[in-house]
């Protein structure tokens, strides 16, 4: 399967429909405070470190950064390189087909 094959208008303008996969990780920010500005409250949150569009098929995975206190946090996105997806495509495969391949 190509990647990106006639994407749909939506898709052309930045309009994804998008599906969460990967891994589960815990990500963490800080957001200024509603009745003290110069106060921060620290927010958390569940989240899949990829993520792919099911009309055109484009795939990004989280661009992670290690904060000093040991959480992590994320700071953008970035497409996959071709063997990333690649390696995407046949896990997919697999996990569709219900074929376990070791390797």
């Amino acid at each position: 399967m190509t990647k990106r094959q006639n994407p749909n208008w939506l898709c052309k303008v930045r309009l994804h429909k998008w599906r969460n996969y990967g891994e589960s990780v815990v990500i963490t920010w800080k957001e200024p405070g509603v009745i003290f500005p110069k106060s921060y409250t620290t927010q958390t949150k569940e989240v899949f470190t990829k993520r792919k569009c099911l009309r055109c098929g484009l795939r990004v995975k989280r661009r992670m950064v290690n904060n000093p206190d040991g959480t992590l946090s994320c700071v953008g996105w970035d497409t996959l390189s071709d063997s990333e997806y690649e390696n995407d495509e046949s896990e997919d495969f697999q996990r569709k087909s219900g074929v376990n391949v070791v390797g």
